[in-house]
């Protein structure tokens, strides 16, 4: 039962995350936060996470980007792609996106760093 109350806390409420890099919301009818406007090589953002506000295994939507094998930084650890992210490419209506599902729950303060080398 805690389990769905924390899934549905992520859904209604979930944590904001602050960027200088780019700007990056959370869209309610995705379930994912839509970053846009990011011009460098990278994506860096802090999740304001805390129990009433946790993002559970959040999902990133960088619009107009189509990014080759990025690599994903969460609190000054490296994860490993297809254990801890995964991330894909779709065809959107103005152009692809890159969709990078994150497998953590999130439930602090936590610092966010995508990289990718070039774009395909």
């Amino acid at each position: 039962m805690l389990r769905l109350v924390g899934l549905a806390k992520s859904r209604l409420q979930p944590p904001t995350p602050e960027t200088a890099s780019a700007r990056a919301h959370y869209d309610p009818a995705r379930r994912a936060y839509a970053v846009t406007g990011h011009q460098q090589r990278s994506f860096q953002a802090e999740f304001l996470g805390d129990p009433e506000h946790p993002a559970w295994r959040p999902a990133l939507v960088m619009e107009d980007r189509k990014l080759d094998r990025p690599a994903i930084v969460l609190n000054g650890r490296k994860r490993v792609e297809g254990r801890h992210f995964r991330p894909g490419v779709v065809l959107g209506d103005k152009g692809d996106k890159t969709v990078i599902w994150i497998n953590e729950i999130i439930k602090e303060r936590t610092a966010l760093t995508i990289k990718w080398s070039e774009e395909k």
